[in-house]
């Protein structure tokens, strides 16, 4: 497990942990595909596996104008 904060950010979504069964936003756990901005979270968003990532996928993040952007491909990636 990967703890990446330990600390509450008001009402922005931050993640709190990364296991084996997914992932941990505040103080939920999602698993499966999912974009997370500072306020809000969409689950279910395409794509469901790399090989169905397009580029109108990564064009919907980079709608948000991020500094950073990060793809997490799960446990397994080919």
């Amino acid at each position: 497990m990967i703890d990446l904060i330990l600390e509450s950010h008001g009402d922005r979504n931050y993640v709190r942990s990364i296991d084996e069964n997914g992932i941990k936003i505040r103080e939920k756990h999602y698993r499966g595909s999912l974009l997370i901005t500072p306020d809000d979270i969409q689950p279910g968003w395409p794509p469901a596996s790399m090989d169905e990532l397009r580029e109108d996928h990564l064009a919907a993040i980079f709608e948000y104008a991020p500094e950073v952007a990060l793809l997490g491909t799960g446990p397994d990636h080919a």
